[in-house]
């Protein structure tokens, strides 16, 4: 197993090396508030699978770093305000610590980014997100984990 870079409690400006997996999760935000996420056709089935923008820490990453680099390469988005918003400890998983952080302030900075086939780019408000929380439909652990740490604290 690599060494990663990771920060207790959120607070990025203390390290302290481990040898664990780690990853990110970003809530983005848009404008009016409504929140951005990635829509996959799940392999083999006509359904499609909603996710945040989600990857791993890479050898010697900063969380905040990786959370930027994943935001990009996921949905073509940059932004200058990401904030830590908690840590998920994930069980039962090859990933042993999920960063999560809130992305606003968004810029398309990838203007002709092309997707993975079969990708969109969608936006809900945060009352239909919760509601396809509640019915099972969205299922990412680290992403309601995400949201309900958001909204919970923000509220």
């Amino acid at each position: 197993m690599k060494e990663y870079n990771v920060e207790e409690n959120c607070d990025l400006a203390q390290k302290r090396l481990l040898e664990c997996h780690t990853a990110v999760c970003i809530l983005p935000i848009v404008e009016n508030g409504d929140i951005l996420l990635i829509s996959k056709l799940k392999d083999l089935s006509n359904q499609w699978d909603l996710k945040l923008p989600y990857g791993d820490v890479q050898y010697k990453e900063q969380p905040q770093e990786a959370a930027l680099r994943v935001l990009l390469g996921e949905t073509g988005m940059y932004t200058n305000k990401i904030e830590p918003i908690g840590i998920y400890n994930s069980k039962g998983s090859i990933i042993n610590v999920v960063y999560l952080f809130s992305a606003t302030n968004l810029t398309d900075i990838k203007k002709n980014f092309t997707l993975v086939k079969d990708t969109h780019i969608i936006t809900l408000s945060p009352n239909r997100f919760s509601e396809l929380i509640r019915e099972g439909i969205f299922n990412q652990e680290a992403g309601i984990k995400a949201f309900t740490k958001f909204y919970l604290s923000a509220r």
